[in-house]
């Protein structure tokens, strides 16, 4: 289901130009974690997103990108499109910010 938790790239929030997605992966997985949910890896490639988020009850499709420049490919929206068809809808996240308004969403319903 679409959750509506609109979280894009922000300036300003102490993540410098060179911040690599890595760093936002470990942040997600972090905060995730600390806030009693899952975090697992999806398999690389073929235009997947890069996360599955589980908290009780609900799963999130998280696709992370690097704050400054990070662009989704064409493979990726294909699948995204995919995943919304079937009624999935995919987060974009880029930024801490954008990691903590989606956790706070998911955990404060």
């Amino acid at each position: 289901p679409h959750h509506g938790v609109c979280c894009g790239t922000t300036e300003g929030e102490g993540w410098g130009r060179s911040m690599r997605e890595t760093v936002v992966e470990s942040y997600l997985r972090t905060e995730v974690e600390r806030h009693g949910g899952l975090c697992v890896k999806m398999s690389p490639g073929g235009g997947w997103p890069d996360r599955l988020v589980l908290f009780p009850g609900e799963a999130f499709l998280i696709e992370l990108k690097k704050p400054h420049g990070g662009v989704v490919s064409a493979p990726q929206v294909i699948n995204h499109r995919r995943l919304e068809a079937l009624g999935f809808h995919v987060e974009l996240l880029s930024t801490k910010n954008a990691v903590d308004t989606f956790v706070y969403a998911a955990t404060h319903k």
